[in-house]
Parts: structure tokens; C-alpha cells; sequence
């Protein structure tokens, strides 16, 4: 039986009924209460339909009050900054004794130039997007009606005063009764990220040292890896909000910064350490196996119980209301769980170094089930360290709690806060050297790239210091004019600006925020041509009767920074419009002019509204949809109230057809005004300066794997430099810490541009399946790199590095040739060459090299631990050897190969590899020395 529980339930079910869809639907009705009674609404005059616009545009509410506060600070006053601007060029286009060409001429200007500044700002500082979104809104508005008439243009200027604060104040207070007043969504991440980390664990674990495992729990690691992965990448801009954001609680946001790291740092030891293809292994040695598998399974279980712990101690700490918690308890559970985690990591040490000793004199070759089970008590050992850090860290914030009071923390403003990419937040110890960001790079077109145009930072000799005829300046002017004028600007000062102005030219050339905001302006000049025109002139006539700047708004509101965000947002918004003109045709027919009746309509049809923007991933849909209401729903009514009727107006154009189809033909000329502008924003985004997604991409991968091979290179190196003195310091890890930053953060904005590149259109098909397998073997390779630095750190230096060193030569070689061959077939697009030098084969050689070394010291003394470490590091490094044959036999399919060693029949076949995270581990020794 239907019962208001059971409709309560269903909201519940749906999302409608939390705090932020209330605050939604509140605030719509109080904005059309406020256009529906008179002696408001004409304060706005014949723009006060626009409150609904603006409100869902640029006051739309927000998850929390302190993200309401500055979005209502920033958009009111880009706002204002439009209405003063408009307001300044309508005065000098108002001064007497002005000809009506300059009157719409000044106008124009105006128009471009904001339309100009706001692209640029737009691009180039993110949290001001919608600051300079409303800029143009009111600008647009302001500068295309009366143009090069004497009216009082201060009215208009008055009248979107209005428009701008009714919104503003409307959904600020609506947010201050209703919203939360502030956000622990930083801590929440970090809570749900170890959420995640421990069913990781927990499956892997399963998987590692159970035979009974069902092979789902394989589908269902896989998704927990991509899941923790999402969630840790995304710690670092969740931060950079929470940084600046209004919050109360007793700890700023800073005390759980280091829990970034830890985070990052164990996921990378899951990837590198527990690989899930482990668990089909036939066991060779099932007692050695079952005699490391039990210490295993405990140092496993205890890092499970204490993550449990940091979850709970940080969910208490950051999320805690006004009354302080009591953490006695929490404080001597964490004594006991770092003295049970020691103890453990010690017991699990101790198995792991008997065995090695057991099996070191006997056996030239490890088992390769001991070999996969030691890397995963590797892994666990670095993972117990991460802990334990993270539990130090815990011990500090318990005592920074204890010692705080609740308080509001303020944001700190500073360049980053609008937009600029902070400095990196993840650091490899605790006291390591932050890493500066590498300045801007700018692309070479071909004809730079082949004049060599790219400038290196050393001393430009001068031609004048010293000569060797003894001659100067003075000499050689009294000689040959046009020598002193070579000799000058050939000097070193000059040459040095000159330098200095190709950067800045080339820079400006190829700058993708200067490229955006001539799209913006020129985009905005072409479609308000007509509006500045003569006022006899038909198109003038159509533009003012048609509303073109509904067509120039939605153009600056479509218009993305690359081809396929502005698609997606595009068809989207031509769909809501499509809705939002219907719906608003019905509530014309069923309501008139009744104001009741009116905001009864818009406000039931911001119910679904509302749940397609807070619980779908089509939000410009939901939103276009209410934009469209108000100019066509409200425009009648509030003009009658002025006594100026709209489909009056209209109807001079539809002679004398009924009101009915009047009021359909308005729907219908607003609905096309809008679609006009997506579409003219489309268009422009592919004639003009095109950032088609795909080329991104590929431009993304070259450098990514770039900056792989510079890691592996810089890997190596390190060896080389150090030998058996070879120690990592915070200092000497920060080249190596940098690269692997810069690897991460490119990663994720390639993963970024795929999501893009599904919703771009094009004449060329693109592969997006092979180009997710690609970003999954960078993210993998950059994984075991990590993994092999750490482990690099505790092998045996004399028998695994310094007697080997030819050997290594050999494999690094290998694999930096690999590596650069799959950066320069996605460069030049080119087949990849049909035979490169196989690391594997490097590898062997490498390993049996060093396994001698470590048989003939075992045999003298006694080595502890390193020798494991030594055998972890070849398996780390066969990973890596598989995963670049993956990577080379993917380019190959993208790409083609360059084939010389043909088949009798005419040719070779290239078959298109079968990706798999399930990586084939089998050893192919007969294989030659090619790859």
C-alpha cells in the first residue's frame, strides 16, 4: 500500500532528498517567486526572466557552503567587472556630438576585447572559468541592445545589477540554512582510499596463497587496482580544493598531507609486488612455498589491521564535530600495533633470509614459485614500513588534535588557488627536497624543428671581447658602417635578446590560452556583426527581433579547449535546449501569464532536473535545460508587467496568426538562437586552432615514454656513479623522484584526454581500446621502475652491481633502445624498425652472471638478506622486459612495421597483440637476440 514512507523511501533511493537537492529545488522557487512579484521584478525591467538563467548558470548550489562562498565572491565580482566595463564603453558611445558609426563602433571594440581577456583568463586560470563566463554574459547583453542610441544606458547597468545579486543572494542563503558548513572531503578520500587499498590487499593476498581461489576474485583485483589508482591520482587535486576551502574542525588539511604519500607509496608496492598471474603458478617447492606462506599471510593480516586503524584514527581526528575525542585508546593501540608490526616484519625477515641460505649453495637457479612468493614478501616489507610511517604520522596528528581548539580554518590564497598546478604533494621520505616543476615547454612547428630554433642555457661567446687583429668598435666604424652594425648585433648582449624575444614570440605563437581567447573573440565578433550594423539594416532588425545574443551566449559557453570537450558539451546542450523549449511551450499553454502557475511549472520541472545534474555524468544537459525556461516561459509575463508585450513584437513578423502559434514560433526562434551557438562553437573549435584529442594524445605518449626512458637512464646512471659506495639520499633521489612525478602527472592527464576522445567526431577511426592498453603499460612499466629503485637499495653492491657492470650496460642498452623506438613511432607516426635488441636476452645473461657472483660468496660468508633482494630485482626486471615486448608488439600493431626479413609469399603478417594484465611469465630461453 502507497504510504508517505514508501514515497520517502523512494527518494531516498533516487538522491532527491539530501541536503544539496533540496537547497536546488528551494532556491528555483524562490527565484521565480521573486521575478513572479511586481515590485521586484521591475528593478530588473525587461531582464528580470534572466534571474533563472543566471541562478542555474552561475549561482547554481553548490555541495557546501564553503564552496558557495567562493563561487558567489568570484562570479559576482567578474560580474560587476562586465557591467562597469559595458557601462564605460556605452558612455564614451553615448558622448554628445558622437557620429553613429563611432557610437557602434566603440561598442564592438569593447565586446571583442572583453570576449578577448575573458578566453585567455578563462584558459589560463581555472577557477575563474565561470568569473569570466558571467563577464560576457552581462557584457553581451549590455553592448548589443540600443546600440549608438542616446537612451539611458544606466538603466540597463542597473537592471543586471539585479539580475546578478537576486541569484546570488538567493542561493547563498538558501546554502548558509540548508548546506553543510564545511567539508571533510579530503579526509573522506583518504578514508575511502584505504578503504580500497585494503580489499586490495586482502584479494591479492587470496590470490597469492590460496589454491581455492574462484577466478573471478582475478576480474575483481583488476578493478580494485584501476579503482585505487583513480582514487590515488585523485588525492592530489581533492587536496588542492580542501587547501582552499572554508572548514571548521580542530586540524587544518595539512596534517593529513603525508598520508598522500603513503598512499601512492603502497599502491606501488601492490602493483609492483603482487601481481595477480602469480596465483596459476604450479608450485615447484610446495614445502618451501608453505614455509614462506605463513609469514606471509601474518605480516599480511597485521599491515590489513593496521590500516583499520589509521582509517579510524583519521575519520575521528579530521571529521570530529565540537566535542573533542577521547584517542587514550586509539594512542595505546597504535603502541601495540607498531611493536606487533616490528616483531612481525623481524619473524618474516628471518624465514625469508633461512631460506635463501637453505636453498643459496645448492641451487643455481631459484624455483620460480620461491622466487614470485619472496617479491611478494618484499613487497610486504616496504608495505610495513609505509605503514609505520603512516602510524607515526598518526601519533603526530593525534597530538596536533589534542592540543587545537575548533576553530574555522581560512583558505589560503595564493597563484595556485586560481589555477595554476600546485607544486607536487608526493615526496619519497619525509624529508626530501620538494620538486620544482619544470618550466612550460613549447612545441616546434616542423620548420623551426628544422632551422634548430631550440636554445640552450650557455654562456654566447662575444665576438667584440677580444679580436685577433686588435681592431674595436671605434676602429671598425671608421672603417665600414655596416661591419659595426654586424659586430653589434651580433654581440653577445644582443644575441641574448633576441633569443630572449624568439622565446616569447614563439611562445605566444603556440600558447593554447592566447589560441582560446582569439577563438573566443573572434567567435563572439562574427555572430554580433550583424547587431552593430546600421539600425535600418535587416540583419540589425533580425538580430534585435530574434534575440541573437542568446546565440553569442551559448557560443561562449560551449566553447572548450579541446575538440571533444566541446562536443560533448555540445550535443548535450542542443539536446537540453531541445527539452528545455518544449517544456517551456507547455508551460506557456498551460499558465499564460499566471504568475502562480508559472513558478509552480519551472520549480516541479526542477525535480528531475536536479537528479540528471547531481546523479548522472550529463550535467550540461540538466543544466541548458532550466537556462531555456526563462526566456521562454517568464519573457510574456515579464513584459506584460512593463506593458510591453513580447509576442506583440513577435507577431510583426507572423501577421496575424494566433497567439498559440506565435508563442510556438518564439520557443522555436530561442531554441535556434542557442542551437546556433553550439553549433558556431563547433565549427570554430574545428577550423580554428583544432586541439583534436587524438593528436593530444599521441603527442602525450611520445613524452611519456620519453620521460620513462630519462627515469630508466637515470636508474642506470646511478648505478654506474655510485658502485659500491652507492647510497640514496633525499638529494640524490630528486632527479629520479622528479621524473617519476612527471610520468604520474602525465599519465593522468592522458587518461583524462581518452575520456575526452570518446565524444570527438572524426573522419579518422581511432583505436581507443589499444590506446587504453598503451596507457596501462606506461602506468605499469613506471610501477616497476619504482619498484626496482627501491629494491636496488638493499642487493648486494660488489656481486649484483659492480662485477656485473658489463652485463647491465648491456641491459640498460636494450631497454632504453626499446623504449626509444615506441617514443619515435608515436612521434613521427611511423612503423616501428621489425628487429630491436632483446633486453630479454640481456637479462639471462645478466642473471646468470649474477647468481654465479652470489653462489661463490655464499660459499665463503654469510650474506643475510641481499641475496633475495637480488633475486626480487631479476623478477622485477623480467616484469619490465614483458611489459616493453607488450608495449613494442602494440606499436606495431598501431603503427606498422618496418620489415626487411620478408617471408617467400611477399611478406610477413603483423598480428595484433592480445593485451592481457594476466603478463605470460614463462621464460622463452631459445629465444633470439632480437625482439
Amino acid at each position: 500500500m502507497f504510504s508517505l514512507s514508501t514515497l520517502k523511501n523512494a527518494l531516498v533511493k533516487t538522491g532527491l532528498i539530501n541536503r544539496r537537492a533540496i537547497a536546488r529545488i528551494l532556491s528555483t522557487l524562490l527565484c521565480c517567486l521573486v521575478v513572479a512579484i511586481r515590485p521586484f521584478s521591475v528593478i530588473g525591467g525587461q531582464y528580470a526572466f534572466l534571474v533563472i538563467t543566471v541562478k542555474e548558470l552561475i549561482f547554481a548550489i553548490q555541495e557546501n557552503l564553503a564552496q558557495q562562498l567562493e563561487g558567489t565572491a568570484l562570479n559576482v565580482m567578474g560580474a560587476l567587472l562586465g557591467i562597469g566595463i559595458s557601462t564605460v564603453a556605452k558612455y564614451l558611445a553615448n558622448l554628445p556630438k558622437m557620429d553613429p558609426v563611432t557610437a557602434r563602433t566603440i561598442p564592438a571594440i569593447f565586446l571583442v576585447f572583453i570576449a578577448f581577456v575573458a578566453g585567455w583568463v578563462k584558459s589560463r586560470l581555472p577557477r575563474l572559468q565561470q568569473s569570466m563566463r558571467i563577464c560576457c554574459f552581462v557584457s553581451i547583453w549590455l553592448l548589443t541592445v540600443n546600440t549608438g542610441s542616446n537612451t539611458k544606458y544606466w538603466k540597463d547597468s542597473l537592471s543586471f545589477i539585479w539580475v546578478t545579486l537576486v541569484p546570488a543572494v538567493v542561493t547563498l542563503v538558501v546554502s548558509l540554512f540548508i548546506l553543510e558548513w564545511s567539508s571533510a572531503a579530503f579526509g573522506e578520500h583518504i578514508v575511502g582510499s584505504l578503504d580500497i587499498m585494503q580489499q586490495c590487499l586482502a584479494c591479492k593476498l587470496r590470490l597469492m596463497l590460496d589454491d581455492d581461489t574462484p577466478p573471478i576474485e582475478v576480474s575483481h583485483a583488476e578493478n580494485l587496482d584501476e579503482e585505487l589508482l583513480r582514487k590515488s591520482v585523485a588525492l592530489d587535486s581533492v587536496y588542492e580544493q580542501a587547501a582552499f576551502e572554508i572548514r571548521l574542525g580542530r586540524l587544518d588539511v595539512t596534517s593529513l598531507k603525508p598520508f598522500i604519500r603513503t598512499i601512492e607509496h603502497l599502491r606501488r608496492e601492490l602493483a609492483w609486488g603482487m601481481t595477480i598471474h602469480r596465483a596459476s603458478l604450479s608450485l615447484i617447492h610446495p614445502d618451501t612455498f608453505k614455509l614462506l606462506a605463513t609469514p606471509t599471510r601474518l605480516l599480511g593480516e597485521s599491515i590489513l589491521q593496521q590500516m583499520e586503524l589509521i582509517r579510524t584514527v583519521v575519520s575521528l581526528a579530521y571529521q570530529g564535530g565540537i566535542k573533542p575525542h577521547d584517542f587514550r585508546a586509539e594512542k595505546s593501540a597504535i603502541v601495540e600495533a607498531e611493536c606487533r608490526l616490528r616483531q612481525t616484519k623481524e619473524d618474516v625477515r628471518r624465514e625469508l633470509e633461512k631460506i635463501f641460505e637453505t636453498l643459496g649453495p645448492e641451487c643455481s637457479h631459484l624455483p620460480q614459485d620461491v622466487c614470485d612468493l619472496s617479491l611478494a614478501m618484499i613487497s610486504l616489507l616496504q608495505m610495513g614500513t609505509e605503514v609505520q610511517r603512516a602510524l607515526h604520522d598518526c601519533t603526530r596528528m593525534i597530538t596536533l588534535y589534542e592540543s587545537s581548539t575548533y576553530r574555522m580554518w581560512h583558505p589560503r590564497i595564493s597563484l595556485a588557488w586560481l589555477g595554476l598546478p600546485p607544486r607536487s604533494l608526493m615526496f619519497d621520505e619525509q624529508d626530501a627536497i620538494p620538486v620544482e616543476h619544470p618550466p612550460h615547454e613549447t612545441n616546434l612547428t616542423v620548420e623551426e624543428a628544422r632551422q634548430g630554433v631550440e636554445e640552450y642555457h650557455s654562456k654566447i661567446p662575444d665576438e667584440d671581447a677580444k679580436s685577433t687583429g686588435g681592431s674595436t668598435l671605434k676602429t671598425v666604424s671608421k672603417v665600414n658602417p655596416a661591419a659595426l652594425i654586424r659586430r653589434i648585433w651580433r654581440s653577445a648582449r644582443v644575441v641574448q635578446i633576441r633569443l630572449l624575444l624568439s622565446g616569447w614570440e614563439r611562445a605566444a605563437h603556440h600558447s593554447p590560452h592566447l589560441r582560446h581567447a582569439y577563438k573566443n573573440a573572434a567567435g563572439v565578433a562574427l555572430l554580433s556583426i550583424p547587431v552593430f550594423l546600421s539600425p535600418a539594416s535587416p540583419g540589425h532588425e533580425w538580430f534585435d527581433a530574434a534575440r541573437g545574443q542568446w546565440m553569442v551566449i551559448s557560443y561562449v559557453w560551449v566553447l572548450e579547449t579541446s575538440t571533444g570537450a566541446t562536443w560533448r558539451t555540445g550535443y548535450l546542450r542542443l539536446s537540453g535546449t531541445i527539452i528545455g523549449a518544449i517544456y517551456a511551450y507547455l508551460c506557456w499553454l498551460i499558465a499564460r501569464t499566471n504568475p502562480f502557475g508559472l513558478t509552480a511549472l519551472i520549480t516541479i520541472a526542477d525535480v528531475p532536473v536536479t537528479w540528471i545534474i547531481l546523479k548522472t555524468n550529463v550535467q550540461p544537459l540538466g543544466v541548458v535545460i532550466n537556462v531555456t525556461l526563462g526566456p521562454i516561459a517568464l519573457a510574456e509575463y515579464v513584459q506584460r508587467q512593463l506593458n510591453v508585450s513580447v509576442l506583440c513584437k513577435f507577431s510583426n513578423t507572423w501577421l496575424n496568426f494566433a497567439e498559440d502559434v506565435v508563442a510556438l514560433g518564439l520557443a522555436t526562434l530561442r531554441g535556434l538562437m542557442i542551437m546556433g551557438g553550439i553549433v558556431s562553437a563547433i565549427i570554430v573549435n574545428h577550423t580554428l586552432y583544432p586541439r583534436h584529442c587524438r593528436v593530444i594524445f599521441l603527442t602525450g605518449t611520445c613524452r611519456t615514454l620519453s620521460l620513462l626512458n630519462q627515469l630508466y637512464l637515470n636508474m642506470g646512471r646511478d648505478l654506474y656513479q655510485h658502485g659500491t659506495q652507492m647510497s640514496y639520499t633525499p638529494c640524490s633521489k630528486r632527479p629520479v623522484l622528479k621524473l617519476e612525478i612527471q610520468c604520474r602527472n602525465s599519465l593522468h592527464q592522458l587518461s583524462l584526454v581518452l575520456k575526452a576522445m570518446s565524444d570527438e567526431l572524426s573522419w579518422v577511426p581511432k583505436p581507443t581500446r589499444k590506446y587504453h592498453e598503451t596507457v596501462f603499460l606506461m602506468q605499469r612499466l613506471l610501477d616497476i621502475m619504482t619498484g626496482l629503485r627501491k629494491v636496488r637499495e638493499y642487493v648486494p653492491k660488489e656481486e649484483a652491481i659492480v662485477n656485473v657492470l658489463s652485463e647491465r650496460r648491456d641491459m640498460i642498452s636494450c631497454v632504453c633502445i626499446g623504449l626509444f623506438a615506441c617514443e619515435n613511432a608515436f612521434r613521427a607516426r611511423q612503423p616501428i624498425p621489425q628487429f630491436l635488441p632483446s633486453a630479454r636476452g640481456a637479462l639471462n645473461k645478466l642473471e646468470l652472471k649474477v647468481r654465479h657472483a652470489l653462489y661463490q660468496s655464499q660459499k665463503d660468508k654469510s650474506m643475510g638478506l641481499s641475496p633475495a633482494y637480488a633475486f626480487v630485482e631479476g623478477e622485477i626486471m623480467k616484469e619490465m622486459v614483458v611489459t616493453l615486448e607488450t608495449m613494442t608488439e602494440l606499436c606495431r600493431a598501431l603503427f606498422g612495421s618496418a620489415e626487411w626479413a620478408v617471408s617467400s609469399r611477399g611478406g610477413t603478417r603483423v598480428n595484433s597483440p592480445t593485451i592481457s594484465r594476466q603478463t605470460s611469465r614463462e621464460d622463452d630461453l631459445a629465444r633470439p637476440w632480437f625482439m
